[in-house]
């Protein structure tokens, strides 16, 4: 039978929890040594933040991630109970995660290209408004965007940074990004907007000196 990986937060809650599932054989805390194919699923223990963090470092091992809340919001996981986890972890409804790719060429010349699975942001970097021009799928929808800066969020981030900005929470199943300004001068009244998931959003700051 193969065993079930452990990542916690530092929080009590989170050891408290992780000793009670580490009791059983079945368990075994994540570490650098772990062989990764004797896992069937990586069990989280913390708030979406460690989640989050989780995925990024070990998406590559093609394992179903569990959430199990020990923070406060808790929109990525799900609540304890140390009765029968093996079945409620074999019952969990599965959902594929689509993470964001960045694509950027900086002013210097450089060229970077990174993914991400809760959100993207931009931010000024001088005391003035960033101005940025706003492309989705090769139409300008957007000539001129003055704010602090710009988040796009998937699914999964909906609730994070993106939320504190004034973006909207999205179900984790839906095909959607968010599309959220931060700190919006120009236009007042646009807070934002929610795109199909395979769109192609093209940033261009616009006064860059």
């Amino acid at each position: 039978m193969k065993k079930v990986g452990i990542l916690k937060s530092q929080s009590v809650r989170s050891s408290e929890i992780a000793a009670k599932l580490l009791a059983s054989s079945i368990f075994e805390p994540i570490s650098e040594s772990t062989n990764f194919s004797t896992l069937s699923n990586i069990v989280v223990i913390g708030g979406d933040g460690e989640m989050l963090r989780a995925i990024h470092y070990y998406h590559k091992y093609f394992l179903p991630f569990y959430g199990i809340n020990a923070g406060s919001l808790g929109f990525l996981m799900n609540e304890f109970s140390s009765e029968d986890i093996l079945s409620k972890l074999d019952s969990a409804v599965k959902i594929m995660l689509n993470p964001l790719e960045i694509d950027a060429d900086l002013i210097s010349g450089e060229h970077f290209k990174q993914i991400a699975f809760n959100e993207i942001s931009l931010h000024r970097n001088s005391n003035q408004a960033a101005k940025i021009k706003i492309t989705v799928n090769n139409k300008i929808q957007m000539a001129e965007l003055v704010a602090d800066g710009l988040i796009v969020a998937t699914p999964a981030g909906s609730s994070a940074y993106n939320l504190s900005a004034g973006g909207r929470i999205v179900p984790l199943d839906s095909n959607v990004l968010c599309l959220t300004p931060v700190c919006t001068f120009r236009p007042r009244r646009w807070h934002g907007a929610i795109l199909p998931n395979d769109s192609e959003i093209v940033l261009e700051i616009l006064e860059n000196e």
